[in-house]
Parts: structure tokens; C-alpha cells; sequence
């Protein structure tokens, strides 16, 4: 009773989006507006989803963002201009190999969000989130790096040369926002530890598929890298900007579930491998 019940909610849903987010809106990147101040982290601001169609209040949403920060260069790569991408910079490579043999697009994108910000720099951003504040005031000029905390909980303590240098050692450091220069070590040592770490997690099966993505490519992963390397760079020029980015941080902008109706939430699946 409960699964149809379930059912039956989904799909009023999904019919009540079709109704708001439609006829879905074209996403084209977007130059700088203006010259703004000179900065250590390039001024351009990475996304990236499995198609350019947006519904129209998640469009608008994201057109409020990008008016927060006008001298900024938005850049946006759909699943196609991703793979090509990625095989202009890292053919040939155990990351590129991976990144192809991974069964879900967010575990791609993961690794992709990675890769972009090693070889050229900037800001990453979720094509659901955003900040309510411009990015730039989240750092100042000379950072090399730009993180924010989730608000949950990590149980499992950072080593001890890191403990006291992090601004929350009690919280997952989120992976949906961040900012690097260009050829960040922790950005390094992320892709090697995925490298690493593949045949730990090659054709295994995941109750929960996404738990896995989690550990492997994501949240969990950048948490233990940050963590990491800061150990052995206590100098690091890196913003720590508090929790959601000081409470800035938009997790969900409006309208941003009706991406669903193209491309399923991968939160959805159950007993699956996740990378091949």
C-alpha cells in the first residue's frame, strides 16, 4: 500500500512539473559582464548536466546567480561536450578510463568537476545549487582555494595535524561548490586517490548505489583528500567558508527537481554496481 501510495505521489509530481518547468529553456554559457578585481582563482565558474535543457524556474534561478557575479565566465558542458572533454585532456589516462567505465553521470561528473579545475582553474558548481552572495566575496584575492562545510555530521575524526587547522573537523566538506588555481595539489591527489582506489571498488554491487558514488568519487573522497593535504600544507592558502558557504549556499534552487523528468536521480537505484 505504501509503495503505491508512493507511486502515485511521484507521479502528481512529475505532472505538476510538467505543468511549471515546461517548455524547457536552452542554457548557453555566459561571458563576464564586466573586468571586476584582478584574483588568484580564475574567474570562471564550471557546470555541468546530461543535457542544456532547463526547465523555466530552475533557467531563471540559475540567470539570478549569474547575475550575482558579472565578471564571471560561466561555462556549461552537457554529457556530450563532458565526454569530449575529457577526451581531448585525459585520453590515455587511468582517470579517463574510469570516468568511462562509471555507470552513473554524477560520478562522472564527479570526477570531471576534478579534472576541469586541475588543468585550468576556477570555480565548480552543482547545475541545482548556487550562492546567494557573488563568490568573490567569499575569498579574498590571493586564496588558492575556495571550500565550504556540509552541515552533517563526519564521525571519523582528520588526522591529527589537520584537526585543529579545520574550521569544522566534525563536518563533511561539500562537493557541490569550491574553487581552485590551477593545478590545486588537492585536486591532484583527489584523481590519483580515485586511480588509486578503482579496483577496491571495480563491479562491486552497492544496496544503495549512490552511498558507494559517495565514497568513491565524491563527498566522502574530497572530505578525506582536503583533509589530507592540508596535513602536510598547514601554510595553504586555502578560504574555509564556514558551513554552506556561511549559510549563502543555495542547495536547491527552485525548480531544480524538474531536471528529473530528463534524467532519472540516480538517488532511485538500488542494488547496482557502480563503476565496471
Amino acid at each position: 500500500m505504501k509503495y503505491k501510495l508512493k507511486k502515485i505521489l511521484q507521479l502528481v509530481k512529475k505532472q505538476k512539473l510538467k505543468l511549471t518547468e515546461t517548455p524547457f529553456q536552452v542554457l548557453h554559457d555566459r561571458k563576464p559582464l564586466e573586468i571586476g578585481r584582478k584574483q588568484s582563482i580564475p574567474k570562471v565558474v564550471f557546470q555541468t548536466f546530461k543535457t542544456n535543457l532547463i526547465g523555466k524556474r530552475h533557467y531563471k534561478e540559475i540567470q539570478k546567480f549569474r547575475s550575482l557575479n558579472p565578471s564571471l565566465n560561466f561555462k556549461f558542458f552537457d554529457e556530450s561536450a563532458r565526454n569530449e572533454w575529457m577526451r581531448e585532456n585525459y585520453q590515455g589516462t587511468a582517470i579517463f578510463e574510469i570516468y568511462h567505465k562509471l555507470k552513473y553521470n554524477p560520478g562522472k561528473a564527479d570526477i570531471w568537476r576534478y579534472c576541469v579545475l586541475y588543468k585550468n582553474g576556477g570555480y565548480y558548481f552543482d547545475i541545482s545549487k548556487g550562492c546567494s552572495i557573488p563568490l568573490q566575496d567569499l575569498h579574498d584575492p590571493e586564496s588558492e582555494a575556495l571550500i565550504s562545510f556540509e552541515n552533517n555530521a563526519l564521525h571519523y575524526p582528520p588526522p591529527k595535524d589537520s584537526f585543529s587547522l579545520l574550521l569544522h573537523p566534525e563536518k563533511y566538506i561539500l562537493c557541490w561548490g569550491f574553487g581552485f588555481v590551477q593545478n590545486h595539489p588537492i585536486l591532484k591527489s583527489v584523481i590519483e586517490s580515485i586511480e588509486d582506489d578503482y579496483e577496491l571498488y571495480r563491479s562491486k554491487e552497492f544496496v544503495v548505489p549512490k552511498d558507494g558514488i559517495l565514497m568513491f568519487t565524491a563527498t566522502g573522497r574530497f572530505t578525506k583528500i582536503v583533509r589530507s593535504e592540508l596535513s602536510k600544507n598547514p601554510a595553504m592558502n586555502m578560504k574555509q567558508a564556514g558551513i554552506d558557504f556561511n549559510g549563502n549556499g543555495i542547495f536547491f534552487m527552485k525548480g531544480s527537481e524538474a531536471r528529473y523528468l530528463l534524467s532519472p536521480a540516480y538517488a532511485e537505484f538500488r542494488n547496482s554496481i557502480i563503476v565496471e
